[in-house]
This record gives structure tokens, sequence and C-alpha cells, in this order.
């Protein structure tokens, strides 16, 4: 074999075996995983509201079971807006602690009953929410 086709065996390799643990082959979630994740996610979330129960179900209800990726680009101003929530005088990494106080534990509600799930999904959160901050800062 030549040097060119072990080049490509292995690129071919890589691909195959990065495509199998990054794509999804299970599917929608069953009633059963359902009922498991909503016990799991009551009980680790004594805050969770009935509203907040059936928005998860419903979610879990509807999703495909396809992969999904969700990316927030966020532009860091020296100064924030002045919008709803922003009081004069608050800095940028003030306001947007405060969104990610929302949004983390919004997004662990989700999620969190799945270990695994939650590792992969909170491990690229953080760093992309780490890139993003990184090289947002960098452009200011």
């Amino acid at each position: 074999m030549t040097a060119t086709k072990w080049t490509w065996s292995v690129i071919a390799v890589l691909y195959l075996t990065f495509f199998s643990w990054y794509t999804s082959f299970e599917g929608p979630l069953t009633e059963a995983e359902i009922e498991h994740y909503l016990a799991v996610s009551e009980a680790q979330d004594l805050d969770s509201s009935a509203e907040d129960l059936a928005r998860i179900r419903a979610f879990m209800e509807e999703d495909t079971g396809d992969d999904f990726v969700m990316i927030n680009v966020i532009h860091l101003y020296d100064t924030p807006l002045q919008i709803d929530g922003v009081e004069p005088g608050d800095m940028t990494d003030e306001v947007l602690a405060r969104y990610m106080e929302y949004m983390l534990p919004a997004m662990e509600l989700i999620i969190h009953a799945d270990n695994n799930m939650k590792s992969k999904i909170l491990r690229h959160t953080n760093s992309v929410q780490s890139s993003v901050y990184e090289i947002d800062k960098k452009s200011v």
C-alpha cells in the first residue's frame, strides 16, 4: 500500500470514528426515558415549577432525536447598551453574568438527567463560551 493510500485510510478511519462518536443514532426518547428524566429533574431541582416541567416534557416529546447545535455569538460592548435590565454603570461582564445566571440553569434543567449528555454539552458550551468571550475581549 502506498503512502497516499495509508494517509487517506487513516483520515477515513479518523473521520468515521469522529462521525460515529458525534452522531446520534438513537432517535427520539421513549416515554419511559422521558418519565425517568423528569423524575431525576424534579429530584435534583426542587424549585422546578409545574410549568417548567411541562415545558421540559414538551421539549422531550417533540424532540426528533436529531443532533442540534446552538451557538451564542455575543459581542461584548465596552459599555453595555442601556436596555431593560441594565442599570447605568453596569459593566459588560456583570450583564453577561446575569444573563448566564438564567441560561445555565435552564440548560441544565433540560439535560442534567443524562450525565454523559450533560458532560458533553456543558463541555462544548463552556469551551464555546470561553472561546467567544476570549475572542470578543481581544476584539474590544
